[in-house]
C-alpha cells in the first residue's frame, strides 16, 4: 500500500466519513471498531477479500491516502446508513445560478451542464437532445390535436 507524502495535502473528506460511521454504528474505539467497519465496508459493496481493518485505521488515521474504490464504498455505506439512495450518495454541492423561487438549496439537479452555442452560457440541459439555453430557444409547448 502507498505511503502518504507528507507534502502532499491530504483530504479529509474521507476521514470524516469513516468518522461518521463509526459513531453512526456505536462502535468502540480501538481494533475490534475498525475490524468491523471493515467487515460492513466490503460487505456492502462485496469485496473479496475484504478490506483489511489496519487499511480501514491507517486511512482514518490520515497515514494512508484512501482508493477511489474505499472512497466509494465508504459513501455508499454511510449514504445507506442515513436512508439516501444511492444514486444521489455520489453527488457533490456546487453553485448553481437559477431564477428565484425555482430551485431550492439542497436540490439534486439530474442533468448535465451544456455550453450554448448562440449565447455562449452554460446551462443544465432538460433533454439530452437540447442544444440552446431556455433563453436563447425557449421549450416549445405541445399542442393538442
Amino acid at each position: 500500500m502507498p505511503v502518504r507524502n507528507p507534502s502532499e495535502p491530504m483530504s479529509i473528506e474521507i476521514q470524516e466519513a469513516i468518522s461518521g460511521l463509526i459513531d453512526g454504528l456505536h462502535l468502540p474505539n480501538g481494533a475490534n471498531c475498525y475490524k468491523h467497519l471493515a467487515g460492513s465496508i466490503s460487505a456492502a459493496v462485496d469485496k473479496d477479500p475484504p478490506y483489511t481493518w489496519r487499511y480501514i485505521q491507517s486511512v482514518h488515521k490520515g497515514t494512508i491516502k484512501a482508493g477511489a474504490p474505499l472512497k466509494a464504498a465508504v459513501s455508499s455505506l454511510l449514504a445507506h446508513q442515513y436512508g439516501i439512495p444511492s444514486q444521489i450518495s455520489q453527488a457533490q454541492f456546487v453553485t448553481v445560478l437559477a431564477e428565484p423561487g425555482t430551485i431550492v438549496i439542497g436540490s439534486y439537479v439530474n442533468g448535465q451542464s451544456k455550453l450554448c452555442p448562440l449565447c455562449g452560457i452554460l446551462f443544465v440541459t432538460d433533454h439530452p437532445r437540447r442544444k440552446y439555453c431556455s433563453i436563447c430557444r425557449p421549450p416549445r409547448k405541445r399542442v393538442r390535436k
